[in-house]
């Protein structure tokens, strides 16, 4: 947001050569696609970033940086095999498989969680990859050891606050040089590692800009930045008041089939035996529900004949209650074969799609790939491995195709459209969310649990106030339930003198089915576009430059005013 720093800082960039950016997080799993080799990740980021690089010999980029970031050993190796040094190169390799490569890297935390023969090996490879490309790095380190720190070429101690504290060269000299300057704490002996320059330094850091002792580094270190970088800066480089422009990708189709082949890669490596487990878990309930249930239920009609039928089907004898009893066993049976169903798919859509906003945050940030592109590619992408786990679903709860021949195809259609939908759902709550998995699910289990509510099966939809009755138009669960009774119930089941006494207290129709179908279709429209909408618009917010340039003068000028209060 560019506004986390100093009140003093400005951002300049240089009148000749266009910034390319790449930006590596600390959490460097968010930058490797579980599932793929470090070559294929590297064949995949090639394919991505030189779309329009016609001829672009991927095979040979993967080989070459497989070989500059010493990963020939690693090459075959799943991406969640590999150790934290390897992944680390892997992620920075990622983004240099462009034939125009960046010219600047941003990468954080490199070393943490390293060992440190590890650590050294990652900053030794970034030191050589600065001297052969014309790539500038820019790493932060929080608890840096000497013999790291001495293999960079220029260092930047940062205070809390943002302020500069020193600025130069790595050696143990220069730093105890600028201390002794500034009249900071002296330092006794070099070899006394929690003495050194460099953890004195830190220890000033913690300190905060309102220190004096800081006040004073701060002073030396822009006074000697000043006398040597002043005329350079103003000569080769140009102030940039709202900062440096985000990376923009279009969308393209190219992507989109990019994206699906490595998720089908992907898939095929790892992904399987998730989504078997997921599948599985579908099929046995699939098992389980019609076990508990008389399966006879299904051949009642419910009819009635007011004239002759009526004090049968409403008497106290057993055989009134056994039919009244079986009548709401079957009504129970479709509301739970079909709803309880799409909660599973509801909560498994958020979550694959949560799982994967990381990576794709990455990808995008450093322009691997637009909005569009990986949304169409993982909503198809979700709804494969679901298309068959619905088919043997509905064949394993379908207790009415000996009663009603045919009824299979249209419980199938039905699953289908309300399965799309929760998916749409469940990518909002997936973005709502901030990739805070118990809000997630807390959000997709209360959302459901409402829809329930107003779904035409605990509270009559006839019976709702107005403006309940409205938000029912917005509830799946309940035209898929209300369509399914119809499917079993409706379309001339009774005779012509009769009534079918559930969707007479329901208050439905056989028109009401096609009325069931379109609003699933309008809530998967409406589901979709608001989705799709909150993905965009948070991934590429509208900015006005003018507007972000006034709010970050607005937050430096409140931070000057806590440093004068200080």
């Amino acid at each position: 947001m560019k506004t986390r720093l100093s009140a003093e800082t400005e951002i300049y960039q240089s009148k000749f050569s266009p910034i390319r950016t790449c930006f590596i997080t600390q959490q460097v799993s968010g930058h490797l696609l579980s599932g793929l080799t470090a070559k294929q990740s590297l064949l995949f980021a090639s394919r991505f970033k030189n779309a329009q690089a016609s001829g672009a010999d991927h095979e040979a980029v993967a080989r070459k940086w497989l070989t500059e970031l010493g990963l020939e050993g690693a090459a075959n190796t799943k991406v969640e095999y590999c150790s934290g040094g390897e992944r680390q190169r892997l992620a920075l390799g990622l983004e240099l498989t462009s034939t125009e490569m960046p010219n600047l890297a941003l990468i954080d935390e490199p070393t943490s969680n390293l060992d440190s023969y590890s650590a050294e090996t990652v900053i030794r490879v970034l030191r050589r990859l600065t001297r052969v490309h014309p790539l500038a790095i820019v790493v932060t380190i929080h608890q840096p050891t000497v013999e790291v720190l001495q293999k960079f070429e220029h260092l930047y101690v940062l205070a809390r606050g943002g302020v500069c504290i020193y600025s130069g060269g790595s050696t143990s000299e220069q730093m105890e040089q600028h201390l002794s300057s500034s009249s900071a704490t002296a330092v006794s002996s070099s070899s006394d590692q929690s003495n050194s320059p460099i953890e004195v330094l830190i220890r000033h850091s913690c300190s905060g800009a309102e220190d004096r002792t800081v006040q004073r580094l701060v002073a030396r270190s822009n006074l000697q930045w000043s006398s040597s970088n002043a005329w350079q800066l103003s000569q080769e480089a140009q102030l940039t008041p709202d900062g440096v422009q985000r990376n923009r990708t279009r969308f393209s189709l190219y992507s989109v089939y990019v994206a699906f082949l490595r998720y089908s890669v992907a898939f095929r490596q790892h992904l399987w035996k998730e989504y078997l487990l997921i599948s599985a878990n579908y099929l046995f309930y699939g098992v389980a529900i019609p076990l508990f249930y008389d399966r006879r239920m299904a051949s009642l009609t419910g009819c009635i004949n007011l004239e002759s039928d009526f004090n049968v089907l409403c008497s106290r004898d057993a055989q009134g209650v056994e039919v009244v009893f079986q009548l709401l066993n079957n009504f129970k049976y479709s509301f739970f074969f079909a709803n309880f169903f799409m909660i599973f798919v509801l909560l498994q859509q958020a979550l694959s799609f949560h799982k994967d906003l990381e990576v794709f945050t990455n990808e995008h940030r450093n322009g691997w790939i637009s909005c569009g592109s990986f949304y169409l590619t993982k909503s198809i992408f979700e709804l494969l491995p679901l298309l068959p786990t619905i088919l043997l679903y509905v064949y394993l709860g379908n207790i009415y195709e000996a009663v009603l021949p045919g009824i299979y195809w249209n419980i199938v259609l039905l699953f289908i459209i309300t399965a799309v939908t929760f998916q749409s759902q469940g990518q909002i709550f997936a973005i709502l969310s901030r990739g805070n998995i118990s809000m997630i699910l807390i959000l997709s289990v209360s959302v459901f649990l409402f829809s329930v509510l107003l779904s035409n099966f605990l509270l009559l939809a006839s019976r709702l106030s107005a403006f309940y009755l409205w938000l029912s138009n917005f509830a799946i669960t309940r035209f898929i339930f209300e369509g399914f009774m119809l499917l079993q119930y409706g379309f001339g089941r009774c005779g012509a003198n009769e009534i079918q006494v559930i969707l007479h207290v329901m208050k439905l129709t056989d028109d009401e089915y096609y009325h069931c179908i379109l609003m699933l279709l309008f809530n998967l429209v409406l589901y979709r576009c608001i989705a799709f909408y909150l993905f965009y618009s948070k991934f590429n917010p509208v900015e006005n430059r003018r507007e972000r340039l006034a709010r970050i003068e607005k937050h430096r000028k409140n931070a000057l005013k806590v440093v004068n209060i200080f």
